[in-house]
């Protein structure tokens, strides 16, 4: 027969007896319904006996349903029994680590006494203890290795989004400050705009205003040109020097003048009409640039007087 005696919960314990041709996988399932009659007559808040073992075997067996007891090495077997119940009062009730079950297997195996277990069962508390105390350590120290990885990840992550949150602050004043120059460019372009399209107007109507005065001025630049032929002083001394007999002086000009230019030149006409009026009908807002175009001085200041006088509403 082969025996295994088990610590359970620390502190008791239990023997179960098997042939040596059973099987681990046999052994395992038998001392696991063992385990579970014992939690459940022991249970006095009504906390359910798990039903779900991890176990661990020393030495490592691979397949425990093949390995049979009286095969292993040095007749001996360590099993720890371990719930992975997920529900929190299975754990607070009865710890992870429920039971650790050692079995010796050898031929004439002797009847184990309460005196032996006795004996052994300090030794193996403690070691159980240590165990279970080692186990804890190192799953703290893992979970403290986690933990300050994962704190120092937070604090790069963090130090990362300071740094882009502030490159985003300085990308928005930046772009705040082009988009007020933007803004003042636009200003200025406005009114430099309002200034050329102010000035096109102005220049329109200098123009309207001197093409009638334009045409005026040829027609007596003309009228000068054929008194300077004929050798007189002006049009007015060679108009009263023929008088009646105006068209002999078209005779000594034809062969220069066409008959409809003399006859503008010579005449009276709307081309004329139209000089006149344009001489004196100038607004005082274009009449001002001719004055500001001639250089400082008494002319420039009689002719800035005389705008002030004659057009008092500017």
């Amino acid at each position: 027969m082969a025996t295994c005696e088990a610590i359970f919960l620390h502190e008791l314990r239990f023997q179960a007896s098997f042939p040596p041709e059973t099987s681990v996988e046999t052994a395992r399932d038998s001392i696991a319904k063992s385990l579970e009659a014992k939690l459940g007559s022991l249970s006095q808040s009504h906390v359910a006996a798990p039903h779900k073992w991890q176990v661990d075997f020393f030495p490592q067996v691979k397949n425990p349903s093949e390995v049979l007891l009286s095969s292993l090495p040095e007749g001996r077997l360590h099993m720890v029994f371990s719930t992975i119940s997920k529900e929190p009062t299975v754990t607070r009730a009865f710890g992870h680590t429920v039971a650790r079950v050692t079995a010796h297997f050898e031929a004439n195996l002797k009847q184990i006494t309460e005196s032996l277990l006795d004996l052994d069962l300090s030794q193996k508390r403690c070691v159980m203890y240590k165990d279970l105390l080692e186990d804890e350590m190192k799953k703290r120290d893992e979970m403290d290795k986690k933990l300050s990885k994962k704190t120092k990840e937070v604090e790069t992550a963090m130090s990362m989004m300071e740094e882009q949150m502030a490159l985003i602050r300085k990308k928005d004043k930046e772009l705040d400050e082009k988009n007020k120059a933007l803004k003042q460019k636009d200003f200025e372009l406005k009114n430099q705009i309002d200034q050329i399209q102010k000035g096109v107007e102005e220049a329109k109507a200098l123009s309207r205003m001197a093409h009638p005065l334009l045409l005026r001025i040829l027609m007596d630049d003309t009228r000068a040109e054929i008194a300077r032929i004929l050798q007189k002083e002006d049009w007015w001394d060679l108009k009263n020097t023929f008088k009646d007999s105006m068209p002999s002086v078209y005779e000594e000009i034809k062969h220069k003048l066409s008959p409809k230019a003399w006859e503008l030149v010579s005449q009276g006409n709307k081309y004329r009409d139209a000089g006149n009026a344009s001489a004196h009908n100038a607004t005082p807002a274009s009449i001002l640039p001719a004055i500001e175009s001639l250089e400082f001085g008494a002319h420039r200041d009689a002719f800035a007087d005389m705008l002030n006088f004659t057009y008092s509403d500017i």
